[in-house]
């Protein structure tokens, strides 16, 4: 019974991320935001949203992915310093991409079933896309795989 209702909260907790964030899992939530190619030589110059919350306006400038609704008692993930580049896992086909991540929050019910953190980032062609922090391997700089 425990593990059916731990598998009700976990289904009705990503379904709250798809609709709060708008997208989950894919690229360019917001169809109306620029994607234009990520300058390698400059990748740090890249938006994002550091120390605080990403709001609707965030996501309308292109510094953030998505936004959480205050009601929802976000907080921004700090472990991380943004942006910075990181390797986006697809567990389903093995597949490895280079993405910059430019935002990291936790909501009260991402951490209930286990997640970390919710990851805004930008791929190198420039679309936006949402992960969470369990399906990217963070780096220190960018490897060979950003070539």
């Amino acid at each position: 019974m425990q593990t059916l209702n731990y598998i009700a909260v976990t289904l009705i907790v990503i379904g709250l991320i798809a609709y709060f964030t708008g997208f989950f899992g894919k690229k360019d939530p917001h169809p109306e935001q620029q994607t234009e190619p990520i300058d390698m030589q400059h990748w740090k110059t890249t938006p994002h949203v550091f120390n605080r919350i990403a709001t609707e306006q965030d996501v309308k400038d292109g510094s953030a992915a998505y936004y959480i609704p205050e009601e929802s008692n976000p907080t921004p993930y700090a472990e991380i310093d943004l942006p910075t580049c990181a390797i986006l896992k697809d567990v389903e086909d093995g597949t490895e991409e280079p993405i910059i991540i430019i935002q990291a929050e936790v909501a009260e019910y991402l951490v209930d079933i286990g997640f970390r953190a919710l990851i805004g980032y930008r791929s190198l062609s420039g679309e936006y896309g949402v992960c969470t922090l369990a399906d990217v391997e963070v780096l220190s700089e960018p490897d060979e795989r950003f070539r």
